[in-house]
């Protein structure tokens, strides 16, 4: 049984038992009975927010879940974030990785051309500014 059941059955027991009380006895029992139909109230009350509550939070939980699902097709977890660029020596393909720019430098697999990455990408560093 929950507290406001128990409430309302203690207020039905009050009010429907003869107690014979002389009036300062019945004004007791009287303001008794007033606080707990205002606890009962209050109860009911906060019950009705928190069931409302849950419900928006249940709302907002679906709707991230719902846009992280729709954003995913935009990322990928094993997202490769190595370039391929063209040898400037000899054409041939080359593929600058993590560790390259790091380094600063690659050499192409073909010629073995020494490729100077911060002043291959100069160019692009003059976009931003």
């Amino acid at each position: 049984m929950t507290a406001i059941e128990k409430i309302a059955f203690l207020k039905g027991l009050i009010e429907g038992s003869d107690l014979n009380l002389g009036t300062k006895e019945k004004k007791i029992v009287d303001e008794a009975l007033n606080a707990l139909s205002t606890m009962e109230e209050e109860m009911s009350e906060m019950k009705g927010r928190i069931e409302y509550l849950t419900d928006m939070i249940q709302q907002l939980i679906d709707t991230v879940e719902d846009a992280t699902e729709e954003l995913s097709m935009f990322y990928d977890d094993d997202f490769d974030d190595s370039v391929e660029i063209d040898c400037p020596n000899c054409g041939d393909s080359v593929i600058i990785d993590d560790e390259d720019y790091d380094d600063g430098v690659v050499l192409c697999g073909n010629c073995g051309h020494k490729i100077d990455l911060d002043s291959l990408f100069e160019d692009v560093d003059d976009i931003d500014d």
